[in-house]
């Protein structure tokens, strides 16, 4: 562990000067060059109807976005629901250069475990079988933990993804 040196110090020289920026549309299945590696942008709705994960199929690693996490939350009116949210986790399983070694989201920058995607796919066939077995999220008895969760939100059952689903709104 380093140990603090006070704040860091910067000059103009450690920044690249402004210049134009060229934006690209960003499509599903649209692939950019990060040199040495290609990286897939995937169409996967979960928490956001338009969220989009990255799959660098060189090192495995998938950047999810915001559809998966170990409580992916499905009942906000921008949220996919379960059917959309299986079928664009589904689809990511398909992928032929999809062999994920790491998972990674955006909201806690931390690694989960690549059996997060069979996990998610197992918790949206759930809901929609009505079989969301979690308690209420936050006292709201609409929306629900698929799977029984301590005080942290961690799974009882020792599995790592969850989601919390509107009953309302599984399709």
């Amino acid at each position: 562990m380093l140990a603090a040196q006070g704040p860091l110090q910067f000059t103009r020289d450690d920044f690249t000067p402004p210049h134009p920026i060229k934006w690209r549309p960003l499509y599903d299945g649209g692939r950019f060059d990060l040199g040495r590696r290609i990286v897939t942008a995937v169409d996967v709705p979960g928490h956001t109807r338009g969220s989009m994960g990255f799959l660098d199929s060189k090192t495995g690693i998938f950047f999810s976005g915001d559809a998966g996490s170990r409580s992916t939350f499905l009942f906000l009116d921008c949220s996919a629901t379960a059917a959309a949210c299986l079928r664009g986790l589904q689809r990511l399983k398909r992928m032929r250069e999809c062999q994920i070694s790491q998972w990674y989201n955006f909201h806690n920058y931390t690694e989960m475990p690549a059996s997060i995607l069979d996990e998610l796919i197992q918790g949206c066939r759930d809901a929609l079988a009505g079989n969301a077995s979690g308690p209420a999220f936050r006292g709201n008895d609409d929306c629900r933990f698929v799977y029984p969760v301590d005080a942290k939100w961690k799974r009882l059952d020792g599995g790592f993804g969850n989601l919390i689903v509107s009953l309302r709104r599984l399709r």
